[in-house]
C-alpha cells in the first residue's frame, strides 16, 4: 500500500489528461464540431474553418483579386447577353467564362450567339451537351459542378482539375500546377477577396479592367444559382467560381486543414498544462480562482492563435479538439481527486482497525 501511494502522484497528471482525452472524444463524436459559434440556420453543418472564413470576412482588409473580373447579366435576355459578350471581346480579354446554361433553343438569336462565341479570345463554357456550345468547336469546356458537403451542401472545398475554375486558372497561370492543386480540394478562400464588378452598362466605361484578365459572365442573384458557403447562406455559382480561381492562382496563401492527428496533438499540450497548473493551484491561497482564470485564457489562447494562424498562413486548425480537452479537464481533474480521495479513505480506515 505504501508504495501504491508513492505511484498513485506520479500517475495523476497522465491519468487524468488520458480521462479528458477520452471525455473530449465521446463528446466530439456525439456533437461534432462546436456549432454554438455560428448562427443557429449552419449550426447542423459547421466546421472550424467556416469560423476561421467568418472571422476574415468580418474584417476590414481584403485583397482584390485584380486577374478576375465578374459581369452580372441578371434579367437580360439572350440576345442581350450576346452583345455584352461580343463588347467584352473588344476589351482583350485574356479569357472569357460563361456560366450559363442554355435551357431551350432560340433560333432567332442562337447564330448571333454562335458567331459571338466563335470570336478568337479563349472563352471557357459548361461542359454539358447545350446545343449552342457544341456548335463552336474551339470553345474549352469545363464542368460547373461544385464539390458539396454536410446535410445543407456547404461549397467548402475546390472542384478537380477539369472544373471551370481550374480552366480559368491555368490560363491566367501557365506555369502553376492547377491540376494538381484543384485535384487536392483544398479549402477555398471565401474571406479573403474582392473581385471588379462590372454591370454591361459600365463595360465601356472601364475598358482597362477588362484587358488581359479573366472575365466571368453569369448571374449574382438567380435563386437557381444559389449555394450555401462557410460566409454565406446563400451565394452564387459565378462567385464561388471566381473565389475558387483567386485561390488556386494566389501563391501566397495555401489555405488548408490541419491534420487530425496535429489538432489532437495541441490538444493534449494544452490540456496537459492546464492539468499541471490546476494540480499545483490546489495548494495556492485562491487556487480555485487561479484554475478558472488559467482555464478561461487557454480557452481564448486557442481560439485566438488558431484564428491569426489560419489569417497569416492559411492553416485551419480544428480547434474543437483543444477546447473540448481544456473543458473537460476540469471535470476530470474533479474525479481524479475524488476518487483518489475516496481510496485514501477507505486505505486510513483499513489502516485504524489494524
Amino acid at each position: 500500500m505504501k508504495k501504491l501511494h508513492h505511484i498513485v502522484p506520479l500517475l495523476r497528471l497522465p491519468a487524468i489528461v488520458t480521462l479528458a482525452f477520452v471525455m473530449a472524444w465521446l463528446v466530439l463524436y456525439d456533437f461534432g464540431e462546436l456549432g454554438s459559434f455560428v448562427p443557429a440556420d449552419k449550426a447542423a453543418d459547421f466546421e472550424t474553418g467556416d469560423f476561421y472564413q467568418m472571422v476574415e470576412q468580418a474584417g476590414s482588409v481584403r485583397t482584390l483579386c485584380d486577374d478576375v473580373v465578374l459581369v452580372p447579366i441578371d434579367g437580360l435576355s439572350r440576345r442581350e447577353i450576346a452583345s455584352v459578350i461580343d463588347e467584352i471581346t473588344l476589351y482583350d480579354p485574356k479569357v472569357i467564362a460563361i456560366d450559363l446554361l442554355w435551357g431551350f433553343p432560340q433560333p432567332e438569336t442562337d447564330s448571333l450567339l454562335c458567331d459571338v462565341l466563335d470570336s478568337g479570345i479563349l472563352t471557357v463554357v459548361p461542359d454539358t451537351t447545350a446545343y449552342i456550345y457544341n456548335q463552336v468547336p474551339e470553345l474549352i469546356e469545363g464542368h460547373v459542378e461544385l464539390y458539396t458537403e454536410g446535410a445543407s451542401n456547404t461549397v467548402r472545398l475546390l472542384a478537380d482539375g477539369e472544373s471551370m475554375a481550374a480552366k480559368v486558372a491555368r490560363i491566367l497561370r501557365p506555369g502553376l500546377p492547377v491540376g494538381k492543386i484543384a485535384d487536392s480540394h483544398g479549402l477555398i478562400h471565401y474571406g479573403h477577396y474582392d473581385f471588379h464588378i462590372l454591370k454591361p452598362e459600365q463595360l465601356a466605361l472601364h475598358p482597362e479592367i477588362i484587358k488581359g484578365r479573366a472575365v466571368f459572365i453569369g448571374t449574382l442573384s438567380d435563386a437557381a444559382d444559389m449555394h450555401s458557403t462557410p460566409v454565406s447562406a446563400e451565394m452564387s455559382g459565378m462567385l464561388i467560381h471566381a473565389t475558387s480561381v483567386a485561390t488556386m492562382i494566389d501563391s501566397f496563401r495555401d489555405v488548408r486543414n490541419s491534420p487530425e492527428w496535429f489538432d489532437w496533438l495541441l490538444a493534449i499540450v494544452f490540456c496537459t498544462l492546464f492539468v499541471f497548473l490546476n494540480l499545483r493551484s490546489q495548494s495556492w491561497r485562491g487556487g480555485q480562482l487561479i484554475m478558472r482564470v488559467s482555464q478561461i485564457a487557454l480557452l481564448l489562447l486557442i481560439v485566438t492563435g488558431g484564428t491569426l494562424i489560419y489569417l497569416h498562413t492559411g492553416l485551419s486548425i480544428n480547434f474543437s479538439r483543444p477546447l473540448l480537452m481544456v473543458g473537460a479537464a476540469a471535470l476530470a481533474v474533479d474525479i481524479w481527486c475524488g476518487a483518489e480521495a475516496f481510496v485514501n479513505h477507505k486505505s486510513h480506515k483499513k489502516s485504524h482497525k489494524r
